[in-house]
């Protein structure tokens, strides 16, 4: 047998062929592209050097005495930013120029003739953007052909801190001044020692000074006004020959998440069987003046209430009931869950075969296995002439904590401005309303101490896991709860902590006098609310914990909103 040997290709060698002919030819469009990219940068950064060059050359041809800025110190009819095309790019050129003292002489204050305007620097930046803004820059330094002189002005140096009183560099200084000829607007940043000193000032009062930086808050001067008349600081005063000389302090913006609740509230729900509104089921068992009681034909029967369902469940307190069960006749009552099932032995003991003893402790049921309950009763008699009845039942519980839905409120911080009268003017003060969840959040706050007030007449703040005013840090981020109660005209808020300064949760606290006493434990913020309290001095304030020795207050003051703070040993 004879066998003929063709030539060809497989489908194999055909895929690789072009697989590597697919790579080189996407190699090849990454380094065109890389090579158009070269050029462009190059072609950019050229031009950018020619347009630097060309101011720098233009301000070479000047008179010393004419090389400054628009609105700069020094002055001159440079401006400050130009916006320019070269070659159908798009730039932007900007001029800074300031006065140097020069350590051969001394600076500052020490200074050998006092003048600090010893020569002037020329900073010439063009920038573009080619996907990342780039620039290039050209400095130069101009001497006077003559003795340096101040020019009647004086010198100004403004220092930017943070909250440690660290120096921060990069930080934008911007000077203002209207009353000066010509008016002074100019902007710069601090250097590594967090300073910007402008030698050769003009000698005018209203310099105002605003400094800050990206992220961070902002220090300033400020304006006399009605609402502030006595600024501080205001804006400051250059003086001939004279160094006049402010510290401003920045730092980075911290945030709040702000919730404004409703304080948890024990509710009564109660049926008086005036009508059927509260009942789901009635079986051989009617309404009849106002009671539950059993149809003439029927030995037996049921009744249900509907779901009793808070709205924010906190706790399941008790099931109470009055009833009459005449002769042999009797009642038992049961606790249903949502889906109207009893519910099972294992979290309500006795529950299948009933109960009838008022109240009923149902503490035990956990809100979120039993978010709703119902309230149930079977009626038997042995003879129609027996009528047992159910006068009313109830339910008790606690809701809450539920968001303050609207709820408006002020926020204002500790430092100040200035003062009218007296009054402080705050930095930082104003009103805002929260949201339907009760939510208000302050995403860029400067680091300060931060009082709030409830603006709902008919609400207090009751108490606040944080301590209020609450402390935000610079780069901070917290979260502050303030829990609300209805407005009384004396209050007694009562703080539990240990001697390291733990709050402590769980304490019985008991407020009494003469006619009164009352006791609550205190919550997961170790505080206790007492309101509804009439205005005494003599009120006797205990405090019991497990594991600490009882504390016992006597003539604790309650007038307005008061608070105390309790400290138990071990």
């Amino acid at each position: 047998m004879r066998f003929l040997k063709t030539s060809g290709s497989s489908l194999l060698e055909v895929i690789v062929g072009s697989a590597i002919l697919l790579i080189v030819f996407v190699g090849f469009l990454g380094v065109l592209k890389m090579g158009t990219k070269l050029v462009y940068t190059n072609k950019a950064r050229a031009g950018a050097v020619a347009l630097a060059n060309e101011q720098m050359e233009y301000i070479r041809s000047l008179k010393y005495d004419d090389i400054g800025t628009v609105g700069g110190i020094p002055s001159g009819n440079l401006p400050q930013t130009e916006s320019l095309s070269l070659n159908n790019i798009n730039y932007i050129r900007r001029t800074f120029i300031k006065y140097v003292d020069a350590p051969q002489d001394g600076t500052g204050d020490d200074d050998e003739n006092s003048i600090t305007a010893d020569y002037k620097q020329v900073r010439v930046s063009v920038s573009w953007d080619n996907e990342h803004p780039k620039s290039v820059f050209l400095l130069s330094n101009f001497a006077p052909a003559h003795i340096e002189s101040l020019a009647g002005g004086g010198s100004l140096v403004i220092s930017a801190f943070d909250s440690k009183v660290q120096p921060i560099a990069g930080a934008s200084v911007h000077i203002e001044n209207s009353s000066t000829t010509p008016p002074i607007d100019v902007e710069t940043f601090t250097n590594n020692q967090g300073k910007v000193i402008f030698p050769g000032s003009p000698q005018a009062s209203s310099y105002k000074i605003t400094v800050t930086k990206n992220g961070f808050s902002t220090d300033k001067t400020y304006d006399a006004t009605p609402e502030n008349q006595n600024p501080n600081p205001g804006h400051l005063t250059v003086v001939a020959g004279q160094t006049t000389s402010k510290d401003f302090f920045i730092d980075k913006f911290g945030s709040v998440a702000l919730y404004i609740y409703k304080d948890i509230k024990t509710i009564l729900w109660e049926d008086l069987f005036d009508n059927q509104d509260k009942i789901s089921s009635l079986a051989s068992t009617t309404i009849s003046s106002g009671n539950i009681v059993l149809d003439s034909d029927y030995l037996s029967g049921s009744v249900i209430s509907n779901l009793i369902e808070p709205t924010y469940p906190n706790q399941w307190i008790e099931a109470s009931w009055q009833d009459d069960t005449p002769g042999n006749s009797q009642i038992k009552y049961h606790i249903y869950d949502q889906d109207f099932n009893l519910v099972p032995e294992t979290d309500l003991p006795g529950n299948s075969t009933g109960f009838s003893t008022s109240p009923l402790d149902i503490s035990s049921l956990n809100v979120s296995n039993y978010p709703k309950l119902a309230l149930g009763a079977e009626l038997s008699r042995a003879t129609t002439t027996e009528n047992p009845q159910i006068n009313l039942w109830q339910i008790k519980y606690k809701n809450g904590p539920e968001p303050f839905d609207g709820a408006h409120f002020s926020i204002h911080g500790e430092k100040t401005i200035g003062d009218n009268n007296g009054s402080p003017v705050y930095k930082y003060s104003t009103s805002k309303q929260v949201d339907s969840n009760g939510f208000f959040n302050f995403d860029q706050l400067e680091w300060d101490k931060y009082h709030i007030t409830l603006n709902e007449s008919n609400w207090d703040i009751a108490y606040s896991c944080s301590s209020l005013p609450f402390q935000l840090n610079p780069d901070a981020q917290i979260e502050e709860k303030i829990y609300t109660q209805e407005h009384t005209t004396n209050t007694l808020n009562v703080l539990v902590k240990n001697s390291v300064g733990d709050i402590i949760e769980g304490a019985e606290v008991t407020l009494s006098r003469t006619g009164f006493n009352e006791s609550k434990n205190s919550n997961l913020c170790g505080q206790t609310f007492f309101n509804s309290l009439q205005k005494h001095n003599d009120y006797v304030l205990s405090v019991t914990k497990s594991g600490y020795s009882d504390y016992s207050e006597s003539n604790v003051d309650v007038d307005g909103q008061s608070k105390t703070t309790v400290i138990l040993t071990q």
